[in-house]
């Protein structure tokens, strides 16, 4: 991302903080997030792997309980980055989940991922997209060339049909 991009995203960031006047629920390091009213409940240090957490997050380590942090995000996705910051952004692992997901939500995913300013999670959606479109585009050839061999057949048989035994 350019410098101008995340410089808005910092910005964006601020003006939905202010605008939702964001309290924190910190007890302990743990974290109590409202996304799109949806309970999530983690720690800190989770959510500082990523720039988006660690601006909302700064300075919240000795704050006493008051009202979750809100995000006007989708929690169905959100369940998807929250898990990988749980598992310590293993590209691995989420590659194999995201491999067997339907496209729309890849493409869900990953406007979600730039939201969240995980560029190493959006690389890996960007990968298994391309990949899906790779592995469809060799489908369809295969089914391309089966019918085109099954029509030459035909149209062998039919030459077959119509000569004699000399060729004429």
């Amino acid at each position: 991302r350019s410098r101008k991009e995340l410089n808005a995203s910092f910005v964006t960031l601020r003006e939905e903080m202010a605008a939702a006047r964001v309290h924190t629920s910190v007890t302990a390091g743990r974290v109590e997030l409202d996304v799109g009213g949806h309970r999530f409940v983690t720690t800190v240090q989770t959510l500082q792997q990523s720039p988006f957490f660690a601006a909302l997050t700064s300075g919240v380590m000795n704050t006493s309980q008051q009202q979750p942090f809100f995000i006007d995000r989708d929690p169905v996705l959100f369940r998807s980055i929250l898990a990988f910051l749980r598992n310590n952004r293993s590209e691995e692992l989420f590659t194999k989940q995201v491999m067997e997901m339907p496209s729309w939500k890849k493409h869900a995913l990953l406007a979600e991922a730039k939201y969240f300013m995980l560029e190493d999670m959006a690389a890996v959606i960007e990968v298994s997209k391309n990949r899906s479109a790779v592995e469809d585009i060799l489908k369809l050839s295969h089914k391309w060339h089966m019918i085109a061999n099954r029509l030459d057949l035909r149209d062998n048989d039919r030459y077959d049909d119509n000569h004699d035994d000399n060729g004429y």
